[in-house]
């Protein structure tokens, strides 16, 4: 889990669980290149360490191309992300991620309203699939 990862990786001993993780959160995504952090704070937003599969998701030992649900170009581009049906959660959704053409975060437990804006960071999108949510609008 998020915990166990920053405890042990990153060294990260806080006085609270909490604490640990908003510490190392901020880490992570402070130190990562680009498409790591955006990768990683899609992991963090929709509850990674809940997800029915999220192999390679914080293992800095896989290459972020064979993350489960990542697609990549031969140049290692993140071109698609498909983690439909795979338990995410929450309520914000932002991702950056200039080359990206197929988004399926269907069949999860996504909640809150929907930023249409987010759409201006993917302009090769050219399929979306966000339906069997918990959206409540835009």
């Amino acid at each position: 889990d998020f915990y166990t990862y920053t405890s042990t990786n990153m060294e990260v001993m806080a006085e609270s669980m909490e604490e640990n993780c908003h510490i190392a959160r901020n880490a992570i995504l402070a130190y990562s290149p680009p498409s790591i952090r955006e990768l990683r704070y899609l992991y963090i937003q929709t509850g990674g360490d809940r997800w029915l599969n999220n192999n390679g998701w914080l293992n800095d030992t896989i290459h972020y191309c064979d993350w489960f649900g990542v697609t990549c170009n031969r140049f290692q581009g993140i071109t698609g992300i498909n983690l439909r049906n795979n338990n995410l959660t929450g309520g914000s959704i932002n991702p950056d991620f200039p080359l990206l053409t197929t988004l399926d975060l269907a069949k999860n437990k996504l909640s809150g309203r929907i930023n249409m804006g987010f759409a201006f960071s993917l302009p090769k999108l050219q399929n979306i699939d966000i339906s069997d949510n918990e959206f409540s609008g835009c």
